[in-house]
């Protein structure tokens, strides 16, 4: 975590693909500034949420590409706080967003840029960002006072709350304890979109900005929890996620092997979905049907979590209880590793009840009585954080970034 300036995402930025187009240096800097300072403004006494999307309207207009569209102002605007506080209340930012381009080193308010709720999720993780929309554009979004996400098309590069910037340790997909224990559950189940079922249910308590706990059990030892609601392991809707899981990479393979076959897959964006053939269309409605269903069991087993206690999923992903309350034996004193890297590397440790928030410190005391079972906190801010036993220490990894890629692939 490092104190927020602008500056500090520019080496983020750096790293993104060549074929986005970014403003200017001077202008990247304005430009967070400006969205940074409109995030703590309010507008008749509300807290503001909108998008800043840098894209050019001429670029739209010649994609013609559903769902984007623009409604470009007679005369482009100022860009500045002024500008974001009046236009913010007209857009649902999950739909669209203000746009944003540069002219001479300038940067100027052109209109409103219609993206679809399709990209929004994207960047959210809540739909699956393994077939493009034809876009690939830098959008920061305010959604609470203080909180940017800065997103490129359907990535998160960085975000910013309290002040601070969230480096973000990928868990998911670098090498560590994590990985390991999630990959090792996966083979052990046979299932290749196990990972990516756990980040998209993590990602769904955080959008829904309540805060939760997230447990999973490899081997479904609930003895050091107390659950007032436990599930009958025969209830058919616990296995939604890993079936539609399953079902949906299996039809999104068929469907690419097809768009392969038809066409150039450099070209699949704008040319390939207008011309499939029978087959591919039907697959491509099955593609889309099953991830509709799959976004909607995620999200009603994500909202479990917002009952107070801990969301308990199994090896295979049941839910095996929600509201569950983590017993915490007394005199349970002991140190957690705060880890700097996805594999860990800590060079300090930190004593139990000085850990955060209540949600902070049971995930740990779980962990702590449960090793090889990996807790995930999500604060009300929508920070991730980790806890992981190892067999040798409890590891914290504070303010994790989630990523949407498959970690298995064809494994």
């Amino acid at each position: 975590m490092e104190l927020f300036y602008p500056d500090t995402v520019l080496s983020e930025l750096d790293r993104i693909d060549a074929t986005v187009t970014l403003p200017g240096a001077s202008s990247r800097a304005d430009l967070l500034k400006v969205a940074f300072y409109a995030s703590l403004q309010r507008e008749e006494g509300r807290a503001l949420a909108f998008g800043l999307a840098f894209i050019s309207p001429a670029s739209i207009e010649e994609r013609g590409h559903v769902p984007f569209s623009a409604l470009i102002f007679e005369a482009p605007l100022p860009f500045g706080v002024e500008q974001i506080i009046k236009l913010a209340p007209a857009l649902d930012h999950r739909l669209a967003s203000i746009g944003v381009w540069e002219r001479d080193g300038e940067l100027f308010i052109w209109g409103l840029f219609r993206h679809g709720l399709s990209q929004y999720e994207m960047a959210e993780g809540l739909e699956d960002s393994s077939v493009g929309l034809g876009f690939n554009y830098l959008v920061i979004t305010c959604e609470q006072p203080g909180r940017l996400d800065v997103d490129v098309g359907t990535s998160r590069i960085a975000s910013f709350a309290g002040g601070e910037l969230e480096s973000g340790i990928q868990v998911f997909v670098e090498q560590g304890p994590i990985v390991d224990c999630l990959v090792r559950t996966a083979r052990q189940h046979g299932d290749t979109a196990y990972v990516e079922s756990v980040q998209r249910i993590v990602w769904a308590i955080r959008s829904a900005r309540h805060g939760g706990t997230l447990l999973v059990l490899p081997d479904d030892d609930m003895r050091h929890l107390q659950s007032r609601y436990p599930i009958d392991p025969a209830s058919r809707a616990a296995v939604d996620i890993r079936d539609r899981g399953r079902a949906s990479q299996h039809n999104g393979q068929h469907q690419a092997e097809l768009i392969r076959k038809l066409g150039d897959a450099n070209d699949a964006n704008e040319k390939v979905y207008p011309h499939l053939g029978m087959q591919a269309r039907a697959a491509a409605l099955t593609v889309w049907s099953d991830r509709a269903a799959l976004r909607e069991s995620v999200r009603f087993t994500a909202s479990l979590a917002n009952v107070d206690g801990a969301l308990v999923l199994s090896g295979d992903l049941r839910v095996l209880a929600f509201g569950a309350m983590i017993q915490r034996p007394e005199d349970d004193a002991f140190e957690v590793r705060i880890a700097r890297s996805a594999a860990g590397d800590s060079q300090r440790s930190i004593a139990v009840d000085r850990l955060g928030g209540a949600r902070h410190q049971s995930a740990a005391h779980f962990c702590h009585q449960q090793p090889g079972a990996p807790a995930f906190v999500v604060s009300q801010d929508g920070r991730v954080s980790c806890f992981y036993n190892d067999g040798s220490d409890v590891w914290a990894w504070l303010g994790i970034r989630l990523d949407r890629r498959l970690l298995l692939g064809d494994a």
